[in-house]
């Protein structure tokens, strides 16, 4: 009698609905377990990596001299030359008080506001790269 109630019709609908539920839901929640955590890890440990890696790079912290002319920028340290055409330069950005000249994903040459005398001429810097620098969509 046990075997005729369980084998009746309303429980094998019942396992073959709670098998299909579990085969559309497991790889849904896989998903969101995996983004969660990319944003967790993304939004927590990076932070640590980025600055473990700008630690590690002793030139950062040497005194830079920047050359900057509508051809070229020169940059010039204690251990670093370097020679910046306009195809060397990936992208540049800006911030209220940095301009960051993009060579790469993860690298950037930071020039910040505070290295001027005054903040006209950082201001002079940012419209003179905005003309010459930067690459228009029309050209």
């Amino acid at each position: 009698m046990n075997l005729i109630k369980y084998y009746s019709n309303d429980n094998i609908i019942n396992e073959r609905s709670n098998k299909l539920f579990l085969i559309i839901l497991t790889p849904i929640l896989t998903i969101m377990v995996f983004l969660i955590l990319f944003f967790i890890i993304e939004k927590l440990f990076m932070p640590i990596v980025y600055k473990f890696h700008f630690n590690s790079y002793k030139t950062f912290y040497e005194i830079s001299e920047y050359k900057v002319n509508k051809e070229n920028i020169k940059i010039y340290s204690e251990s670093i030359n370097m020679f910046l055409t306009k195809d060397k330069i990936n992208k540049i950005l800006y911030d209220k008080d940095t301009i960051y000249i993009c060579l790469g994903i993860n690298f950037a040459c930071i020039v910040k506001k505070y290295f001027f005398k005054n903040s006209n001429e950082f201001d002079e810097l940012k419209i003179f790269l905005n003309e010459n620098y930067i690459i228009k969509n029309d050209e």
